[in-house]
């Protein structure tokens, strides 16, 4: 088994139970292992973005310190604690106009052909067109 099927099988055994900051760290730490050409060999394996990793390497290089508590954490406030939440971005066009749809089917509805009861229909104008409307 090559090095980079070797990263593919663990990273398809553990990404379910990896949230965005835990695969940062894993993908960081195994470029690290491997040198010169991890982060390349590590985002061709994974599909991640080099950028996520050497983000990944960064916050590995933050170091540990215990606080007042006695708890483990690293030392550094620049790290991305944040774990993206379902439902996060742009809403669709349609959720913040609600009357978008019926606009669109006015619009396209004299130049439109096919069966009307079919949910595929063909319009002959361009979505240039309809834009300058």
């Amino acid at each position: 088994m090559s090095i980079i099927e070797d990263i593919r099988t663990k990273f398809e055994a553990l990404m379910p139970y990896m949230d965005e900051k835990l695969r940062r760290l894993w993908s960081g730490a195994e470029a690290v292992s491997l040198g010169k050409e991890g982060i390349k060999t590590v985002a061709f394996a994974t599909g991640l973005s080099s950028k996520t990793i050497k983000r990944g390497i960064q916050e590995l290089q933050v170091p540990i310190v215990q606080d007042d508590n006695q708890n483990q954490r690293r030392s550094s406030t620049k790290i991305h604690r944040k774990v993206r939440k379902p439902g996060g971005g742009r809403k669709s066009l349609s959720q913040n106009d609600h009357t978008l749809i019926q606009d669109l089917e006015k619009l396209i509805a004299p130049a439109t052909r096919g069966d009307p009861s079919s949910p595929l229909l063909w319009t002959s104008k361009s979505t240039a067109k309809l834009a300058k409307w």
